[in-house]
């Protein structure tokens, strides 16, 4: 690990000089600092990120991996940053083939954003920033000082709004994972050192979250991870559109306030569904999942293969729940798995993976 600006300034002119034979570029922004990892070396700085980052990503002309990330505790990142980062990154780097965003992001909009998402979006045909890219996975909190004022009258979520005018229509993406979450951020008591805290937010908003009705298209989208709280489902709907004839494998992540009837619901939209995944859904300790949803999703799925679900039901409640005639005639193999049980975040991962093969 090298720390230090002129240190890490000094080991990326390295990098810049040999920059075509890069294709992994991790960046991890920290409390007091910025770290990055490229190519497996770990380099630390305490200098502002774009203008560490921003610099070098014309030299990367092939990337095929960029992974962006707060750590633990780490400050929510600005919106000019992130801004500046990303369009380093859209402009620069037209290999990429995998991006994960995983960040809290202040609410502020970067000055002028209106104007350029206008501009962008009166054109008569967009065309994607990243045309080789195949995964991306989108995990957001946005930071936010007025809980009841959320989002710009103008643009919505800023971030979103204006990726629909530089991603959208990206033919060549097959897996989309999104989360998204807001938080509350506290003022710190005086004298404190440490950033204010922050708390989640989990009313659904009153004001409109997207009133000029960006849309970012993924119309060849394969595989879909979506997170199962209500804001995040519904950001996901209100910004996010997917040919889901094409969609073939479907997760949902925590959630807990669902139901067979709304998990039923929601896998009805994917009719084209071979794998269905939920993970953690019965995640607080004495939930159960309704193992009749199994014959219910095959009922109207018709080329459902696998459901996989990690539960806190034992082997017996799953087949009985499934019930021993539709287990006869339907289940080629039921698998279970013991998984580790330590809580996690409050609560409890469900015991047992269970894998049906239809």
């Amino acid at each position: 690990m090298t720390t230090g600006v002129g240190a890490t300034k000094n080991a990326l002119e390295i990098y810049k000089s040999y920059g075509e034979a890069v294709k992994s570029l991790s960046l991890e922004v920290e409390l007091l600092g910025q770290a990055m990892t490229i190519d497996q070396n770990r380099y630390v700085t305490a200098a502002n990120l774009p203008t560490v980052i921003v610099p070098m990503i014309g030299s990367f002309s092939n990337l095929t991996t960029v992974i962006l990330m707060n750590a633990k505790e780490a400050r929510p990142v600005q919106g000019i940053e992130i801004f500046a980062i990303l369009n380093a990154i859209f402009d620069g780097c037209k290999a990429l083939k995998h991006l994960k965003l995983s960040i809290d992001i202040k609410e502020e909009s970067p000055n002028g954003l209106d104007t350029i998402i206008a501009a962008h979006s009166a054109g008569t045909e967009l065309q994607t920033a990243l045309p080789s890219l195949k995964n991306l996975e989108l995990a957001m909190c946005f930071n936010t000082s007025n809980p009841l004022k959320r989002y710009s009258t103008l643009t919505g979520i800023w971030l979103l709004a204006w990726l629909s005018t530089r991603i959208s229509g990206c033919t060549t993406l097959r897996e989309f994972s999104f989360r998204f979450a807001e938080c509350f951020l506290l003022r710190r008591a005086r004298g404190a050192s440490r950033l204010g805290s922050l708390r989640p937010i989990e009313s659904l908003p009153e004001e409109d979250i997207n009133p000029m009705s960006y849309k970012i298209l993924f119309p060849k989208v394969q595989r879909l991870r979506l997170w199962g709280f209500d804001l995040s489902m519904k950001v996901f709907s209100e910004y996010f559109e997917v040919v889901r004839d094409n969609v073939q494998e479907l997760e949902i992540s925590q959630g807990w306030k669902f139901n067979t009837d709304e998990i039923v619901t929601l896998l009805l939209k994917y009719p084209g569904l071979q794998i269905v995944h939920l993970k953690d859904i019965d995640i607080k300790a004495g939930a159960k999942i309704d193992w009749g949803m199994v014959m219910q999703a095959k009922q109207v799925l018709k080329c459902l293969k696998i459901f996989m679900a990690y539960t806190n039901s034992k082997p017996g409640e799953v087949e009985d729940g499934i019930g021993s005639s539709f287990l006869q005639d339907h289940i080629k193999t039921l698998k279970y798995e013991k998984v580790d049980t330590k809580p996690r975040m409050g609560y409890i991962t469900g015991s047992w993976k269970v894998t049906v093969e239809l």
